[in-house]
């Protein structure tokens, strides 16, 4: 009963980050190489629909412990953004991530966004399923 409760948990994390990524790929595929300000949107859903999935996913697999979840999920989007940009600045130069718009960089976002929606699944679904549910 106790593996169950884990692997549904981590399994509905699991599908909403996919569905996160899935949805933020199709921003990144429709965004502009230079775009104006009233073109941001595509950016701003490629970097929050993998946080924003896991957290539905979460809510879905065990809504009770919805704080924990927020914060591990809101630490990890804050800090893989924060890492997206300084791989893409190590491993790519400056130069040629002006150059294509930063393409690498929410590449970079979203798949450190969803390993880390993953991880943040795994490890509070230990504490999940040993808390009694009263």
């Amino acid at each position: 009963m106790i593996a169950n409760a884990r692997i549904r948990l981590i399994g509905l994390v699991g599908l909403g980050a996919l569905l996160g990524a899935v949805g933020a790929f199709m921003a990144y595929q429709s965004r502009a190489i230079a775009p104006s300000p009233e073109q941001l949107k595509p950016y701003v859903w490629a970097v929050v629909a993998v946080p924003l999935g896991s957290f539905i996913g979460s809510l879905l697999g065990q809504w009770r412990l919805y704080r924990p979840f927020a914060g591990w999920l809101g630490l990890t989007y804050l800090l893989s953004l924060f890492a997206a940009a300084r791989l893409e600045r190590v491993f790519v130069g400056q130069e040629a991530a002006v150059a294509n718009g930063h393409a690498s960089y929410l590449i970079l976002a979203i798949i450190l966004q969803s390993i880390g929606a993953l991880l943040v699944a795994w490890r509070l679904s230990a504490t999940a399923t040993s808390t009694p549910i009263a």
